[in-house]
């Protein structure tokens, strides 16, 4: 008599935990950040694929600038389970995470503080020369987990070796990231 009450008891709890999560994945939910602050540090593409310098020289034609964002509101998102509710989702990670930033960047400046050549002199901008390498998206909210940098690629090579790059990116809020490199030296 005991057992079969027991096994009632278990049978229906199974019921309703897997039950609980019927549904709730037909789609996922949304969960927005903010990208807080952004670090502007220099990448060398010399290799297979851009990876931090350890040097303040770096071959022109090989220089990537790196943004990497302030997301400790992602992470803080990505770190929280949702609470167990019987009958309505299974425990923590049963139904998708849709992680997006909570505005779209709209556009992104880089600028020299020193003159780039005679048509880009100090504090021109210099959007012409870089290109967008990697890790985000423009056209889309939708974040990609696999980085929190963003990469732009120079394709020319300045006059002077001597840089210094200001770096910022404005969302469709109004808000602005902005962080200014360490001089590096392009040969």
């Amino acid at each position: 008599m005991q057992q079969r009450f027991i096994l009632k008891v278990v049978l229906l709890s199974t019921v309703l935990f897997f039950g609980g999560c019927s549904g709730c994945c037909d789609g996922s939910t949304a969960v927005f950040f903010e990208a807080s602050d952004v670090q502007a540090v220099h990448l060398n593409n010399a290799g297979e694929f851009p990876v931090l310098s350890t040097t303040n020289v770096i071959p022109a034609e090989a220089y990537v600038l790196g943004a990497y964002f302030d997301l400790r509101d992602y992470y803080a998102a990505r770190s929280t389970f949702d609470q167990f509710h019987f009958g309505q989702q299974a425990y923590a990670t049963s139904c998708p995470k849709e992680y997006q930033l909570a505005h779209e960047i709209s556009r992104w400046d880089i600028r020299s503080l020193y003159d780039f050549d005679e048509t880009h002199p100090a504090g021109t901008l210099l959007n012409d020369y870089f290109v967008v390498y990697n890790s985000l998206d423009f056209n889309s909210r939708i974040w990609n987990y696999q980085s929190d940098t963003v990469q732009f690629a120079l394709f020319a090579t300045p006059d002077s070796s001597r840089q210094q790059f200001v770096l910022d990116i404005y969302f469709d809020n109004d808000s602005l990231v902005r962080d200014t490199t360490e001089v590096v030296w392009l040969n």
